[in-house]
């Protein structure tokens, strides 16, 4: 599903396939879910700091009428939805004609304080109580933004006896540290008393817009769609700024799934590092280290919190013994933690006002990217005793100049909810993630374009195995095309996944006349020989390259694998034929020409 901003006189559009003339599934509904309200002064603040054209990434609005991409939806616009699958690495153009004057669009209905509003697709119950979500697919899980702040850890530039110094009253929240007041979240600035909510249902989609604060908003968004990859997820998209100073914004999910950790006691959940490989997280102020030692780390419980809070690229996972899980997949990449049995916090957004004495030199503050011209810092010319080897007056070994504006931004991220049993999240999740990360893109083509366009398949039509995604095509000089399979199924247990490039098309894009070759993942030739067994461990797992594929490898598990006999070292395009396990990567160059 796409969406496009059009006018609010829109009220009914046809969206036809230009090559084949089918007519696709569209709704129209109503914008300004993540509309600035409160009083006129908020308003004008929240708008002045809307997300620039360029801060939505592929999943953009287009307004239609014209070539310029818009950061968001504006308050008395109208959005379009319509489905489409477009072929892999191909190109269909799509005709939307507004029907002016047709129909209505889907309105916003408010919902009362006491009322249970119930929102479900074919593979979705979602339970909202009191403005809040309640229950998603049996799991009961809430989730509301909150606040960490760190007001008291700075005091102003004071003078003493005409000497400066910069004093603080424990470690600075900056861009390599976070130290909040607290180890709990509070409640985010001007909140509302409690969340105001409305409903917009369209025939094929719904969307459940909360409002916490005048900068605070955020829509669900439900697809009425039989198909996984189009309606088996919750769209959360929010919309916060401007935040306030020294403030870490984060999106926290409660949910009665238990996590706790039976060795330690803490909180037990999963992310990734790499957009692909996940790895397991406890929640812990301590740390071990290689001699086998553990050690307290965290002086506090409030450095515990930052000590815990671990990147996620694409996903993060809260799991059961019972078999419920709840996964976060994300477009950007962020941090996130687990506090406390059952639940998860998501990093949104930060802004904080000082230097950390870290080296960066800059405090974290989502600004334009030009630097403040500050001639009136009253550290110049004064006493430097103590800092001459810094070459400035300042505390904090910064020089005077280097200080981003105080320009807070706001920002629109979105994440792809799911929840409910293990083997029905499982299956779909690493599709989703790829879907959401590599949207296709969408240009705005005019008339003249549309008219005369005709559908792009390279693959002639053909499809891949449902586990297997392309990751990569890149060219090699004129002549080389490097292609990377990977195989999403993250059950070891399953067979693998078999890709002919003739069944496939891939022997159609690259040409009858060419050649493939197997290499490592940095596309190197492989060895002719195992690779040395260099690691040690007691059921760990880890990541590896064995010839050209990379996985989750048990210890030892490939000794007795002879890699030449493994590799193909050439063979014609059309008769190559991968055999690609659950959670490798395939490499081949390709010479085509």
């Amino acid at each position: 599903w796409v969406r496009v901003s059009v006018p609010g006189s829109v009220r009914a559009a046809q969206v036809v396939e230009s090559a084949s003339g089918q007519t696709m599934a569209s709704d129209v509904l109503v914008g300004g879910a993540l509309a600035c309200i409160g009083s006129d002064s908020e308003k004008k603040l929240c708008k002045s700091s809307k997300t620039s054209p360029r801060g939505l990434g592929a999943r953009e609005f287009l307004r239609v009428g014209s070539t310029a991409a818009v950061g968001g939806e504006d308050e008395v616009d109208n959005v379009l939805y319509f489905r489409t699958e477009v072929d892999a690495m191909g190109l269909s153009v799509f005709t939307v004609t507004p029907e002016q004057g047709v129909g209505v669009a889907a309105q916003e209905e408010p919902v009362a304080d006491d009322e249970v509003l119930i929102v479900r697709n074919e593979h979705l119950h979602m339970r909202f109580e009191r403005g809040m979500l309640a229950e998603k697919n049996g799991v009961k899980v809430s989730e509301r933004m909150r606040e960490y702040r760190s007001f008291d850890e700075v005091k102003n530039v004071t003078s003493e006896g005409g000497a400066w110094s910069l004093q603080s009253t424990g470690t600075f929240s900056g861009s390599y540290l976070m130290h909040p007041n607290d180890d709990k979240p509070a409640g985010i600035t001007r909140e509302f008393p409690k969340p105001k909510m409305a409903i917009v249902r369209g025939q094929y989609v719904t969307e459940v817009r909360q409002w916490f604060s005048p900068f605070h908003a955020q829509v669900w968004r439900i697809y009425n769609d039989s198909h996984p990859l189009a309606g088996a997820f919750a769209e959360l998209q929010m919309g916060v700024g401007p935040l306030g100073g020294n403030r870490a914004l984060v999106a926290k999910f409660d949910t009665d799934i238990d996590s706790t950790d039976p060795e330690s006691g803490g909180s037990r959940f999963v992310s990734d590092s790499n957009g692909f490989q996940l790895q397991e997280r406890v929640f812990s102020p301590s740390r071990s280290f290689p001699d086998g030692t553990s050690q307290r780390i965290a002086p506090d419980d409030s450095y515990s919190v930052a000590l815990n809070f671990y990147p996620v690229v694409r996903s993060a996972h809260l799991s059961g013994d019972d078999g419920s899980r709840l996964v976060l997949i994300t477009q950007q990449t962020g941090g996130v933690t687990s506090t406390r049995n059952g639940e998860l916090q998501l990093m949104v957004h930060r802004r904080n006002l000082q230097d950390d004495q870290k080296g960066a030199c800059q405090v974290f503050n989502d600004t334009t990217g030009t630097y403040a011209s500050i001639p009136l810092d009253p550290s110049e010319g004064r006493t430097c005793s103590g800092f001459q080897t810094m070459g400035t007056c300042r505390a904090d070994g910064c020089p005077s100049y280097a200080i981003p504006m105080n320009i807070s931004t706001r920002i629109e991220p979105t994440v792809w909810v799911l929840a409910g049993q293990r083997e029905q999240v499982r299956g779909v999740w690493r599709q989703l993630a790829q879907a959401l990360n590599n949207a296709p893109s969408m240009l705005f083509a005019g008339e003249s374009l549309s008219q005369r366009a005709r559908r792009v398949a390279p693959l002639a039509g053909e499809q891949l195995p449902p586990n297997v995604h392309l990751l990569s095509v890149q060219p090699r000089g004129e002549s080389q095309v490097t292609l990377r399979l990977q195989n999403l199924d993250e059950n070891p247990h399953s067979k693998p996944a078999v890709v002919s490039f003739k069944e496939t098309g891939l022997c159609n894009f690259l040409g009858e006349k060419a050649s493939v070759s197997e290499t490592m993942l940095n596309t190197l030739p492989v060895e002719n020989k195992p690779r040395p067994q260099a690691f040690k461990g007691d059921g760990a797992k880890r990541l590896d390259l064995v010839g050209s594929r990379w996985g989750n490898i048990e210890p030892d598990a490939h000794k007795s694998m002879e890699v030449e006999k493994k590799v193909v070292r050439e063979a014609p395009a059309c008769e190559y034929v991968a055999t690609i396990y659950p959670q490798e990567i395939r490499t081949v160059v390709a010479t085509v020409g």
